[in-house]
């Protein structure tokens, strides 16, 4: 499957798992920060001006294989940064279900999508301990 098929497909499914609007707007921008091979995500809208937010869900992966993807139990409400791997708190990890996150790749591009009542998608190449 594609990369773009892939990530049209997961979309759609944290839609159906609970989109409380439009997934359309706003867009979320994904801030992708690595440090001595941990990775972390920070997320940001552009609402009357940018602001960090919270997201509902997140998934990492590549092109033919999900490595990670949480879900937040209330959309309302979520984390303005998740480091991957750890689970932050009031989250189910849905991929893998036991086990944790797949370990990232050095030198592989991962992409990344983000959603709560708007969604963003971003990749990056991880640089492993770099």
């Amino acid at each position: 499957m594609q990369r773009s098929t892939l990530f049209a497909v997961l979309i759609f499914l944290q839609c159906v798992a609970g989109c409380e609007k439009d997934v359309g707007e706003p867009w979320i921008e994904i801030v992708v920060k690595q440090n001595s091979g941990q990775v972390s995500f920070e997320f940001y809208q552009e609402l009357k001006e940018r602001a960090q937010v919270r997201v509902g869900s997140l998934i990492i992966g590549k092109s033919d294989l999900i490595n990670w993807e949480i879900r937040k139990r209330d959309f309302r409400t979520g984390a303005y940064e998740i480091k991957f791997g750890v689970v932050p708190s009031g989250y189910d990890e849905i991929i893998p279900k036991l086990g944790g996150a797949v370990p990232l790749e050095d030198g592989v591009e991962y992409q990344v999508t983000a959603m709560r009542n708007g969604y963003g998608w971003s990749s990056f190449i991880y640089n492993g301990s770099r």
